[in-house]
């Protein structure tokens, strides 16, 4: 299978994380050294009219595997905002790729209203999704627009990991369900409740609820494991396709000022 069948088989949630590190992963062998664990700078202060913290950046140790071959990388996850804006960016490296995504937008009471979204890898050029919430038209760089698919609660496919945390907060029982538009389409994300787990990370140990959402197509599931503790942050995810390949985001430092 081309490396280009495989990537459109990934889920929209990480694409461009999961596209470096499973090609990696089928790829290699050897292993980088490990990234040092480090504890949590500081403690995420957020309130019911703000339930993310204005400024943070989450680190991730990352590994990819396959069959008894893995390779570790690192994603960096930073969000900004200020005067009822915000950005938000998150970085991948590993030995063999780098890749980029980027949100930005608006602050809507507890909601994020992403405006534009950039994916961008070492391989291809940039793509971009903007939402017109005046014009209610979602327009892609890659595909036609789309009237009248912007719709309350849209999100992209970074802004939706903060967005998650809120309505899992503010929804205590029963499936999450956001619109998500990605880099051609707009799609319908639901998430089923698995209970509450404690989880040992590099960070430390965090109390956590855990979400899944399943592909029945493709077989393919994602996990993410929030933290109410710390802002209901992502603190783990994990992506497993039909083929085997597990890609897993554990938290090894939190920074918040």
């Amino acid at each position: 299978m081309s490396s280009k069948a495989r990537s459109r088989r990934l889920p929209a949630l990480l694409p461009t994380l999961a596209a470096a590190l499973v090609l990696a992963a089928v790829a290699v062998s050897a292993q980088p050294g490990p990234v040092p664990a480090v504890a949590t700078a500081a403690a995420a202060h957020c309130s019911a009219q703000q339930p993310w913290p204005a400024r943070f950046t989450l680190e991730y140790t990352v590994i990819a595997s396959r069959s008894g071959l893995s390779l570790e990388g690192e994603n960096e996850l930073q969000f900004r905002s200020d005067g009822g804006r915000y950005e938000m960016s998150s970085s991948t490296r590993s030995a063999l790729y780098k890749a980029r995504q980027d949100s930005r937008g608006t602050l809507q009471g507890r909601a994020l209203r992403p405006v534009e979204y950039t994916e961008q890898t070492q391989r291809r050029e940039p793509a971009t999704t903007t939402a017109d919430w005046p014009a209610g038209t979602i327009r892609f760089s890659a595909a036609p627009d789309v009237p009248g698919s912007v719709v309350p609660l849209l999100q992209d496919r970074l802004s939706m990991l903060l967005q998650l945390g809120e309505r899992a907060q503010r929804q205590s029982d029963g499936d999450l369900v956001l619109p998500v538009a990605g880099l051609r389409s707009v799609a319908e994300y639901r998430f089923e409740r698995r209970g509450t787990e404690s989880i040992e990370l590099p960070a430390g140990t965090f109390d956590t609820v855990r979400l899944q959402r399943r592909d029945p197509v493709r077989q393919e599931a994602v996990e993410v494991w929030l933290a109410p503790g710390s802002c209901w942050l992502p603190v783990k995810l994990r992506f497993t396709d039909e083929r085997g390949v597990v890609i897993e985001n554990q938290l090894r430092r939190a920074s918040f000022d």
